[in-house]
């Protein structure tokens, strides 16, 4: 909770903060979910943690689940 997910594709990105959304009566989502339209390939994903550990991950196919911690790096 309280990561900072960037996705690049192209010249467009989007973030999502992990755990940052208003989430009444339920728990804000553990997970990122970004829509990429007709790409197949993200150019860049990266993911800042709250203590300030950073993983980037490069050319990731679309359409599947990527597990990012910070051991990762």
């Amino acid at each position: 909770m309280g990561a900072k997910v960037t996705a690049r594709v192209g010249t467009g990105s989007q973030t999502i903060h992990i755990g940052a959304q208003p989430s009444y009566l339920s728990q804000s989502a553990s997970e990122a979910h970004f829509g990429l339209g007709a790409a197949e390939r993200v150019d860049e994903v990266v993911v800042v943690f709250p203590n300030g550990a950073r993983v980037v991950q490069k050319d990731v196919p679309a359409r599947q689940r990527l597990v990012v911690s910070e051991e990762s790096r």
